[in-house]
């Protein structure tokens, strides 16, 4: 159809080789991966999360304001299963030979919101093709490592987050606070040699519970600092919960069941998704 260049969906593509190498036989533009996205494989949040993204910059839509219900989902679960931390569908620097090897021409990377050290950091990592330390260093994972966190921008954030009579400003302030943390270090050297699993086809992704790879990776390359885990979970949960049903809007639903005014049937929850953060 005339395309020069294919940018795959990281969370479908980026560890399955054998679909990468179906699709290289088949086609001759150039291929582009994004390399340091920790999205997780498969996800079925996925489109969503873009097109909400998207809609987010657009006035009209949301008045520019919007809480990232994907982002908090996806942290709460890589937080609460540290496995799903290895099975996100990043690529070390040191990998990106072998996605060469299989064809792929290109590497996208991300975040353009973030302050031109951490840009700087992220792109030296992958021109030399190795880094040493965490490796979360190279992923949009900390919101310090944001231009909007620094300087003059503050101000414009706190503008933005500002809306005492939409959202429960306290709520939102702790929100802010556990996403700036740190605390968590994948150590990049320990993970040597942990892509040949997925280069050779072992992981399909059909039950990741009763397969163990990446969590076994977890217990010798991941550390969180003590106290960290069971704060931001129970930040996160409740960050979720009020979402879900409407505790950080001033205005809630009523209890029980009514028809807004699309005739749609709600109902208020006081459970959540605590109890099943993986729906």
């Amino acid at each position: 159809m005339g395309a020069e260049q294919i940018t795959f969906s990281c969370a479908d593509v980026n560890r399955d080789f054998r679909l990468l190498g179906a699709i290289r036989r088949r086609v001759h533009c150039r291929l582009q991966l994004i390399a340091n996205l920790p999205c997780l494989p498969n996800c079925h949040l996925q489109r969503y999360h873009g097109n909400i993204s998207s809609h987010a910059s657009r006035r009209r839509e949301t008045g520019s304001f919007h809480v990232d219900y994907c982002s908090l989902l996806c942290r709460f679960m890589r937080l609460s299963e540290p496995e799903r931390m290895l099975s996100a569908v990043w690529i070390r620097p040191e990998d990106v030979r072998f996605y060469e090897e299989a064809g792929v021409d290109r590497i996208k990377l991300v975040d353009r919101g973030m302050k031109t050290a951490e840009l700087a950091r992220i792109v030296s990592a992958y021109t030399a093709g190795r880094y040493e330390g965490n490796l979360l260093d190279l992923f949009p994972f900390n919101t310090d490592k944001y231009v909007v966190n620094s300087g003059p921008q503050i101000l414009k954030k706190f503008f933005y987050f500002f809306r005492p009579f939409q959202y429960d400003i306290l709520r939102l302030a702790a929100l802010g606070r556990v996403l700036s943390a740190g605390g968590i270090y994948l150590d990049n050297r320990k993970l040597d040699g942990f892509l040949g699993f997925f280069r050779q086809g072992k992981c399909r992704g059909y039950d990741c519970s009763s397969c163990g790879y990446c969590r076994d990776a977890a217990s010798k390359a991941l550390t969180v600092s003590a106290g960290i885990k069971e704060a931001a979970l129970g930040t996160y949960r409740r960050a979720l919960d009020d979402l879900a049903g409407g505790g950080i809007f001033l205005s809630r639903i009523k209890a029980g069941a009514e028809e807004n005014k699309h005739g749609v049937l709600v109902r208020e929850t006081t459970e959540g998704i605590s109890s099943n953060p993986a729906f």
